[in-house]
């Protein structure tokens, strides 16, 4: 049977980080998911406080952390350090991002012409940053027979000034297309399928030389143009430096529906720094139950082909997401939330009616049940967990058990004299 220091349920972007954070703190990590998460749903920037009223991240945190229970008003000063630690991490993946938290909000346009609040991007994304100069122009170039792109949709609709606010925003937005190479034969074309075609250098060199005739036809020059995220996958640093040098226009991707392709290098990025830290990640099955010895975690069981498979450990991580990714599921007692699965934990608090993920999160009160084990920070019974539900960050709880700034070792272990703590 295998055994590891700590157990993470959930591969998302919580799940991972946390999961790297105790495998660099020198404890066996071993992840297991039902399958991937909000990684692969997501545009792939990291998204810190980007509130309508805040003029940057820090800004935006600030403000939140002033509400009662807001998971910022415990982790708020831990952010700045995350962001450092995790940098590196994705770059090693060959995942740049730029800005920082006190990088101004902007509002970025998206492929279905409307825009978001943004600070810290991908570097495919980040040209979406700088703010529009005076006369500047937009591009909005897609893929003959990609039907998850129009251009001339994207266009009509981020030429209307609400769109963008009545802030700063381009000149003029102009729609072309451009066939790829290979591609017009193609039915139900996807995104996964050209980003996998542009890793390949020789078919990459001519799809990027038709897109830069295609961008050089349309009336003006210089400014920026918008392209569907499929910039590659496992070469998308070379394919970003191959259209930056090219192309006539300053490139910049737009995330499209899942699975998301910024989404997935973002994953891959991270799952890389987890296995180089001498972790192991397992997707594909359910969990079913978790079992404990009346005092502490013992061993997290899932589903395998006509058996299961049980991993013991005494430490572990709940970071499932929300209601929208199965983590939760309504229990037999009406407008109580429990885990999707066997559990030892129920919830004290009762909601009615179907909370939102951010209002579960906030309302979950762990009440033991043969002094089921409760973690080490001492935080989850007051906020719902911000080590799991957040981004995991590193240094987020107290240490626990000789792991220094692991948020693993802390999220759900019990304490060092072996008794649990409920509150």
């Amino acid at each position: 049977m295998p055994s590891a220091d700590v157990v993470v349920i959930g591969a998302g972007l919580a799940g991972l980080t946390a999961a790297i954070a105790a495998a660099e703190s020198g404890a066996r990590v071993h992840v297991l998911a039902k399958g991937h998460a909000a990684t692969h749903w997501g545009p792939g920037g990291i998204d810190v406080a980007g509130i309508p009223a805040a003029s940057t991240p820090r800004d935006g945190i600030h403000r939140l952390a002033g509400q009662i229970g807001h998971p910022y008003a415990f982790l708020g000063d831990d952010v700045a350090a995350a962001l450092e630690w995790i940098r590196p991490h994705l770059a090693a993946g060959g995942v740049e991002y730029v800005g920082d938290l006190d990088t101004p909000l902007q509002l970025v346009p998206t492929s279905i012409g409307g825009t978001r609040r943004a600070a810290i991007l991908p570097a495919g994304q980040a040209a979406a940053l700088s703010p529009w100069a005076v006369g500047e122009r937009l591009v909005i170039c897609g893929i003959a027979g990609f039907k998850d792109f129009w251009p001339e949709a994207i266009a009509a609709s981020l030429s209307r000034e609400r769109i963008w606010e009545g802030g700063n925003r381009p000149a003029s937005v102009i729609p072309v297309s451009v066939a790829l190479p290979g591609l017009a034969a193609r039915h139900n074309l996807d995104a996964l399928e050209i980003a996998r075609r542009f890793d390949d250098p020789a078919w990459r060199a001519t799809a990027i030389e038709a897109m830069a005739r295609a961008i050089a036809s349309v009336p003006g020059s210089g400014g920026r143009v918008a392209l569907p995220a499929v910039l590659g996958i496992r070469e998308h640093a070379a394919v970003l430096a191959a259209a930056q040098q090219r192309l006539p226009a300053a490139p910049f991707e737009m995330p499209l529906v899942p699975p998301s392709v910024p989404g997935m290098r973002l994953y891959a990025a991270l799952r890389a720094a987890l296995i180089r830290a001498g972790g192991r990640v397992q997707i594909g099955e359910m969990i079913q139950r978790v079992e404990h010895d009346g005092r502490r975690v013992t061993a997290v069981v899932s589903a395998a082909a006509a058996r299961t498979f049980t991993v013991r450990t005494g430490a572990l991580v709940l970071a499932t997401g929300g209601i929208a990714g199965g983590g939760w599921s309504p229990s037999a007692t009406a407008g109580s939330w429990s885990p999707s699965w066997d559990s030892p934990w129920r919830p004290r608090r009762r909601t009615t009616g179907f909370p939102s993920t951010r209002s579960t999160r906030r309302v979950i009160r762990w009440r033991r049940r043969g002094s089921a084990p409760t973690p080490s920070c001492g935080r989850w019974p007051r906020t719902g967990c911000p080590c799991s539900t957040m981004s995991a960050w590193p240094a987020a709880c107290s240490p626990a058990s000789g792991m220094s700034g692991s948020v693993a070792a802390t999220a759900s272990r019990s304490r060092a004299d072996g008794g649990p703590r409920d509150r």
